[in-house]
């Protein structure tokens, strides 16, 4: 995915779900759970996995602690 195309997709999500208060809740749901998947690739494309809490905790310089 492209780096720009993402960031203004997460924009327009975040646009979406701070203006639309009428969402019902499985709608707001499920637009959280997209920028949270769009959050993780713009981490991801900017090599900052460090940023991903889980990831913090598993991986030291690629590799896992646990395997």
């Amino acid at each position: 995915m492209n780096r720009n195309i993402n960031r203004q997709t997460l924009c327009m999500l975040l646009d979406a779900f701070g203006q639309d208060r009428d969402l019902d809740y499985g709608a707001r749901i499920r637009l959280r759970q997209a920028i949270y998947i769009h959050g993780i690739v713009d981490a991801v494309l900017d090599d900052q996995v460090s940023r991903l809490p889980e990831s913090s905790r598993s991986w030291v310089r690629g590799r896992r602690l646990d395997g």
